[in-house]
């Protein structure tokens, strides 16, 4: 008789948002600029690295959504989070990016708002605490304990994650380009108390 205890899990939040999100469409229509990457060709960021700015509505309601996740599931009633940098992608068939965290931001996340066929890229991350990668100890039976990397499907989800959480866009085999709306939190006010305390204005 055992029992297994997860001790520290890794907050992955996803929602499927229910409201018309068609005017983000535009973005399509933005500049794009290579990511410089070797291992990413056909992998493109937007040049506007705030562009949740040109569409207030959307931005406010995926703040709303951090809300939610700041509120009921982490419990941070008392500390304010604001939304740092926005950016799109723009993912064409065959690319895909390397694995990359987003530093000096607390929580990260990602907005799908279109169908995407079966052949489009997932998002990938990677197990933070990389024991297996120094073995190599064939499985019997993939699952959450011994898994190096977690895939999801994306189709009109947002989803939030740590900003430790190493993720990246899987390959992209779809003939029709993959667009996300990519964007990081960092809690402002004032927190902490003592020798620790820090004041961090709003970031527009």
């Amino acid at each position: 008789m055992y029992s297994v205890v997860n001790l520290f899990s890794v907050p992955v939040i996803v929602f499927e948002p229910s409201e018309n999100l068609f005017s983000l469409n535009k973005v399509r229509k933005y500049e794009y600029v290579s990511t410089d990457s070797e291992d990413s060709n056909e992998c493109y960021i937007s040049k506007n690295k705030s562009i949740l700015n040109d569409f207030p509505k959307e931005k406010k309601l995926i703040c709303d959504y951090f809300d939610i996740l700041k509120n009921d599931i982490l419990c941070y009633e008392d500390t304010d989070f604001v939304m740092t940098r926005s950016w799109a992608t723009k993912s064409l068939k065959g690319s895909y990016s390397q694995y990359h965290k987003h530093s000096n931001n607390y929580y990260s996340g990602v907005l799908y708002f279109d169908n995407y066929d079966e052949n489009s890229a997932p998002i990938e991350f990677e197990n933070p605490l990389n024991l297996f990668n120094n073995f190599q100890i064939k499985v019997s039976n993939t699952n959450y304990y011994n898994a190096q990397i977690a895939r999801m499907i994306v189709s009109n989800k947002l989803i939030f994650f740590p900003a430790y959480l190493k993720h990246r866009i899987g390959k992209h085999q779809s003939d029709t380009p993959r667009y996300s709306i990519a964007f990081n939190f960092h809690p402002c006010g004032n927190y902490g108390s003592g020798d620790n305390e820090l004041t961090v204005n709003n970031i527009k």
